[in-house]
């Protein structure tokens, strides 16, 4: 029984994350852009830019979890780039390591995220609404840059005008509005880093085998522990 429960946790632990593991993933585009003027008070100014669900197909790579093919994500580096049909190696790192060009977003921000894409992203799926793909990445730049600490789409130090759908602002800012840094967090997400390309949060969700798995293994850790309190510690 020992060796049983030893044997699934550490299948358990090859789909986690690991430490300097590589995903090699093709950027296939934004899907269903909308362009926004977009400033993150670094002296840059105003850029013309699109927000929007990023799609990746998973070529290779070190990092054992998923995603396996198409997956989708969202921008955490507003001042980098990456170009349709190009192959990027990129880093899995947690996700408070994301944003390299700032030295990384910290945990608090890292939190923040995490509690956004559980309140409105539980699932990174491609089939959202265009609205509210728009209003997720809007919000996680604002997120990620913003050095008030105040979360205001349209003031401080990150600001966004003109956008493509107006709505999708007002959504944005009804999201960051919402976050009270004690709500529920999305555990399963983590950065794409990359130095000189766009940094990228995606998500790790496992397999329905893996969720079953984890919850036999812990079921047996448990009646171990059961069983050595009522063997008195043997």
């Amino acid at each position: 029984m020992i060796r049983t429960a030893l044997f699934l946790c550490v299948g358990l632990a090859a789909v986690m994350p690991l430490e300097s593991a590589t995903l090699i993933a093709r950027f296939n585009g934004v899907i269903n852009p909308m362009s926004i003027q977009r400033d993150v008070g670094d002296g840059g100014g105003w850029i013309t830019t699109s927000v929007g669900l990023f799609a990746f197909t998973r070529l290779g790579g070190t990092y054992p979890g998923s995603p396996t093919g198409d997956f989708v994500g969202f921008c955490i580096e507003p001042r980098e780039f990456v170009t349709p049909g190009v192959t990027y190696t990129y880093d899995v790192e947690d996700l408070q390591y994301g944003a390299t060009n700032i030295g990384g977003m910290g945990p608090a921000r890292a939190d923040l995220l995490r509690e956004l894409y559980a309140r409105y992203f539980p699932q990174f799926i491609a089939s959202i609404p265009t609205n509210t793909a728009h209003a997720l990445q809007i919000a996680t730049w604002e997120i990620v840059r913003e050095t008030t600490g105040v979360l205001d789409v349209t003031s401080g130090t990150t600001r966004f005008r003109n956008p493509g759908d107006p709505a999708a602002l007002t959504l944005a800012q009804t999201m960051l509005s919402s976050l009270t840094s004690a709500g529920p967090r999305l555990d399963d997400v983590f950065a794409l880093n990359l130095i000189g390309a766009q940094d990228i949060v995606f998500q790790n969700a496992p397999e329905p085998g893996t969720l079953l798995l984890t919850g036999v293994a812990l079921l047996l850790a448990g009646r171990l522990g059961f069983r050595r309190r009522a063997g008195g510690g043997r």
